[in-house]
């Protein structure tokens, strides 16, 4: 369906599972849950294991925050660390 995925390494299927269920490898060396997939059938993405903190430093770095109209800076800073949050919980699969 629609809702399934498959992680690959080195052209190896290494497991396949449905959106929203923990899915392990056979080994127990992997455990995935995609909370939400949008892409087309056939999408592929590169998964890579980072620390929490290397993650969040990161997205900080690659966005820019600036003030717009009457909204205090603090209020855009807040929310960019909020979406951060979210960002690095959907990365780190949390």
């Amino acid at each position: 369906g629609t809702n399934q995925f498959s992680l690959w390494f080195k052209n190896k299927k290494i497991l396949q599972g449905a959106v929203g269920e923990l899915v392990s490898s056979e080994n127990n060396q992997i455990d995935i849950k995609i909370l939400e997939l949008f892409a087309s059938k056939g999408a592929k993405f590169t998964i890579v294991n980072a620390s929490r903190i290397s993650t969040i430093l990161n997205l900080q770095k690659q966005l820019k925050v600036s003030e717009k109209g009457k909204v205090p800076i603090a209020q855009h800073f807040a929310m960019l660390l909020g979406l951060i949050m979210i960002l690095s919980l959907f990365f780190l699969g949390v």
